[in-house]
């Protein structure tokens, strides 16, 4: 889901930390390696992104903190 401005969070259920980050890595990939037209005068425009990966350590792990976690 969209969270503001340019952030989004996407949540994998029963997924390891390990298998997240492979997946962040390959839609990273994936989204660097397909540049789009902007407009005949610019030309492909290429857009990276970067991806934080987090996941639940405890019990009392709240939303926030596991965000705060993936942001650094």
């Amino acid at each position: 889901c969209r969270i503001g401005g340019e952030e989004f969070v996407i949540v994998l259920p029963n997924t390891s930390v390990d298998v997240a980050a492979k997946i962040a890595d390959r839609m990273r990939r994936g989204v660097s390696g397909a540049p789009f037209n902007a407009g005949a005068s610019t030309g492909p425009l290429t857009v990276t992104v970067s991806i934080g990966v987090a996941g639940v350590e405890s019990t009392s792990d709240t939303v926030e903190a596991i965000m705060k976690r993936a942001d650094e």
